[in-house]
């Protein structure tokens, strides 16, 4: 389970308590009534920004980040109105975000904090969930009474998985070739370093924004077959704005006992939100890399969020 990011929803939380009262009081367009707001959801670190509408515009007032019950509920008082509400869950620990009361709901988005140790180039990113679509983000919600408010979160991010397989080349044709049981491809590699130019600087409810670089090293592998293959479970990243290929410059690093050479290549795919770039490398048993693979598809890993009451 990820660890949240205290600090970020502290500062939520004080920006909520410091500015709700007087925004609230000098809302001149809304009634005096006020309504009875139920927020649903079923997964932990779900915070739901507020905003009002406010001449044309939709501002935001406050956020909800904590005080959800057992059955994933939690209730507040809006003055009658109009409202919009985003759904965010977030580590906030590679990536930040701030809103004040001029903070209009077109203005969110998240963004990829700076390397500190590769300059134009951006940390990989955490596990965000946004709202499934861009029309489900911008309803509108005219508040009257009684209302309950949810939405269905996917993620808003893409992420690079790295399959290492051995195989072998006869009569030009490629195969398979498994490992013999206990060995597997994982005692030949020290770590596998990805360059990867053509991730999004940002993102918000409609998708990516921006076109820049990261940087990442895989060291643990997540998944060992029968055949001794491997799998490394890459980072997150923002897809980019454009619908431009993303280049992954890949090293494979040999383990410090083995006399292998360093295999580099490259690879293009395009990264797409939710999506996972797959890409697998067939390699001799001398390190010789004589295949590549390379596959989009849904990340379909249960994850905490993945599923629930979004309907």
């Amino acid at each position: 389970m990820r660890h949240y990011n205290t600090i970020w929803m502290l500062i939520i939380l004080m920006l909520a308590c410091s500015n709700e009262s007087e925004l609230i009081q000098n809302k001149s367009n809304l009634n005096s009534k006020d309504g009875n707001i139920t927020f649903l959801q079923e997964r932990e670190g779900v915070s739901v920004l507020i905003f009002s509408e406010n001449s044309n515009d939709f501002k935001y007032i406050r956020s909800i980040i904590s005080g959800w019950s057992t059955d994933g509920k939690v209730s507040t008082q809006l003055f009658f109105g109009k409202y919009r509400f985003l759904f965010i869950r977030s580590a906030g620990i590679n990536t930040s975000f701030s809103v004040d009361t001029n903070t209009s709901f077109e203005d969110i988005k998240i963004v990829a904090k700076n390397d500190p140790l590769n300059e134009n180039y951006v940390l990989p990113v955490d596990e965000i969930w946004l709202p499934e679509t861009k029309e489900m983000a911008e309803t509108i919600y005219t508040i009257t009474g009684e209302t309950t408010v949810y939405n269905k979160l996917t993620r808003a991010v893409s992420q690079i998985v790295i399959h290492l397989k051995r195989g072998s080349v006869e009569n030009g044709e490629i195969t398979e070739y498994p490992f013999p049981e206990g060995i597997n491809i994982t005692e030949n590699i020290k770590e596998i370093k990805l360059d990867i130019n053509g991730v999004g600087e940002a993102v918000n409810y409609i998708g990516g924004i921006g076109f820049t670089k990261t940087q990442e090293t895989l060291q643990e592998s997540s998944e060992i077959t029968e055949d001794g293959f491997t799998t490394f479970q890459g980072p997150f990243v923002f897809p980019p704005a454009t619908q431009d290929l993303t280049n992954i410059g890949i090293s494979i690093i040999p383990a410090d006992d083995k006399a292998f050479a360093e295999i580099r290549t490259s690879v293009s795919g395009r990264l797409a939100r939710n999506k996972k770039l797959e890409i697998t490398l067939l390699m001799t048993e001398t390190h010789q890399l004589i295949d590549i693979i390379v596959d989009t598809n849904p990340i379909t890993e249960i994850s905490q969020g993945d599923s629930g009451i979004w309907e």
